[in-house]
């Protein structure tokens, strides 16, 4: 790795960094501890589900100079989901399928669907197909 190479993964890193904090000076600890007024999500589950919108985002629209945000943000979604995690007070696992349930814990009556449409997002499995 060349110096320029490690000094722009440090630059993009505190611009992450400054973007992360000036969000939480405006929006105070919502990510990591919602106030649940709506959504009755964890903040784990919360972090994921604004981590799928930048995703469909990128996904519909690509990346371009005009969606160089969406990007950012996701990085900073997931730091966040890292720190949510991290403070382990709701490090369950949550299972992605493409039921009607969305995501859910492994409980769920349809765990046992064919292995093709799961994937954990905090487990240790990734995909099981």
């Amino acid at each position: 790795m060349t110096r320029t190479t490690q000094n722009s993964i440090k630059w993009t890193c505190n611009e992450i960094r400054d973007l992360l904090v000036s969000k939480n000076k405006a929006y105070g600890d919502s990510a990591i501890s919602p106030d649940n007024i709506f959504s009755k999500l964890d903040n784990a589950q919360a972090i994921c589900a604004r981590i799928d919108d930048k995703l469909s985002r990128i996904k519909n629209n690509g990346l371009d100079d005009a969606t160089e945000d969406t990007l950012d943000d996701l990085i900073g979604y997931l730091i966040l989901l890292k720190i949510a995690r991290t403070r382990g007070s709701n490090s369950q696992t949550v299972t992605v399928c493409n039921c009607t349930h969305g995501m859910h814990e492994q409980s769920c009556e349809c765990y046992d669907a064919p292995s093709e449409v799961k994937v954990s997002v905090f487990g240790k499995m990734l995909s099981r197909a």
